[in-house]
């Protein structure tokens, strides 16, 4: 596995960067309890402390000058390390485009298959140089043996941008029987953690502080919710590369702070209890792979109100959730009225995404579909 993120203990704890690193350490995870033996070369970060795993994981500068890509940089540090790799591998699987930067060449040396799977609109996320962004992505997803997508609306928007086909649509997964609908005594004894009241209604955002999340859009909402619903709380659980446009917002909207919690970390084994605490969850973005928290909220059955994006409405239509056009203010604060007003309405959308997530998302699914995939690359090449 080459990627730049991937799951470790920091300084606080356990620690990710975002849902991608989640996703990919779930597949590694269970292709090693599988017997498949697996090994990742990955970034490593300023409060890295110790791996969370028993297989073999080679860290390499992650560098940051600020800005998002310039974590790219660690693609030549990867691509250095590969240099002194053992060459006993039957497949070389690279994450985003960065890693295929890295990859290719081992993958060249050792005449294994390069698979390679997008989390996201790699590509259309980048604030700067978006022109060579899409030079990178494009020559990427050329060089490789195998693409996988997280979701089909990814494999469609691919396809469509680089006249490519052939893309599989491997769509991501969520442990069910960790993330669950829980009593309410857990969701009482979330809030006395959390150091939040019973009475509060509570909107939950998690995931990165980034431009194309728009959490302005969520946090305007507060002028035309609070005098409808006095009680709202909005939980933010993240950071990221642009959490200045939140630490912003606030400095210029200080009458609204009471309205508004920040919890700048959370470790994974932690996240259960964010949605029990919770009475909605909210996800304003514009553009996404398949969203990991959203299917988070889905299977601890916590209703959900979501930009209609084609991955999102891959997951949520009306019986299971709220959709609204992205960065329609008025249309998002309508919704969290709407869902405040009706517990029956909030119950009915939770169980009906619990049960979606339970038929549709399931781990093994998702990790038999990328065995087969290098069953089949394997047996392409005679092995």
């Amino acid at each position: 596995m080459f990627t730049l993120d991937f799951p470790y203990e920091g300084k606080e704890g356990a620690t990710t960067k975002g849902g991608a690193g989640s996703c990919i350490m779930q597949l590694s995870d269970a292709l090693h309890q599988r017997g498949i033996g697996v090994t990742v070369i990955a970034g490593k970060h300023s409060d890295y402390k110790k791996e969370l795993v028993d297989y073999p994981v080679h860290r390499v500068p992650n560098i940051f000058f600020g800005f998002r890509e310039s974590k790219a940089i660690g693609s030549a540090f990867m691509l250095l390390k590969s240099f002194a790799m053992p060459t006993d591998f039957d497949i070389v699987h690279a994450h985003n485009p960065p890693g295929v930067i890295a990859s290719y060449a081992f993958a060249k040396r050792i005449n294994a298959p390069l698979v390679l799977t997008m989390h996201g609109p790699w590509a259309d996320l980048r604030q700067r140089a978006k022109p060579i962004a899409r030079f990178i992505e494009k020559n990427s997803l050329s060089k490789v043996d195998a693409i996988t997508a997280d979701s089909f609306a990814l494999k469609r928007h691919l396809e469509k941008q680089y006249k490519i086909k052939g893309i599989d649509a491997i769509q991501n997964a969520i442990e069910t029987d960790r993330f669950r609908p829980g009593p309410r005594k857990e969701k009482s004894a979330a809030r006395k953690r959390l150091g939040i009241p019973s009475s509060k209604f509570v909107v939950l955002y998690t995931g990165r502080f980034v431009r194309e999340k728009h959490l302005d859009d969520l946090l305007n909402t507060l002028p035309s919710v609070t005098p409808h619903a006095n009680d709202v709380l909005y939980l933010l659980v993240g950071g990221g590369f642009d959490q200045k446009l939140v630490e912003d917002w606030m400095a210029a909207n200080k009458g609204f702070h009471k309205y508004i919690k920040i919890i700048p970390f959370m470790p994974p084994s932690e996240m259960p209890m964010l949605y029990d605490a919770s009475d909605i969850f909210v996800l304003p973005t514009e553009a996404e792979g398949m969203s990991r928290s959203l299917l988070e909220a889905m299977a601890q059955g916590v209703p959900s109100i979501v930009t209609s994006i084609d991955a999102n409405s891959e997951l949520i239509n009306r019986k299971r959730g709220v959709l609204y056009k992205p960065g329609d203010v008025w249309a998002l604060s309508r919704a969290i009225i709407r869902l405040r007003t009706s517990r029956q309405l909030r119950s009915r959308l939770g169980s009906s995404a619990r049960k979606h997530v339970e038929q549709n998302h399931s781990v093994d699914a998702r990790v038999n579909e990328f065995v087969s995939l290098y069953n089949s690359l394997l047996k392409q090449r005679g092995r």
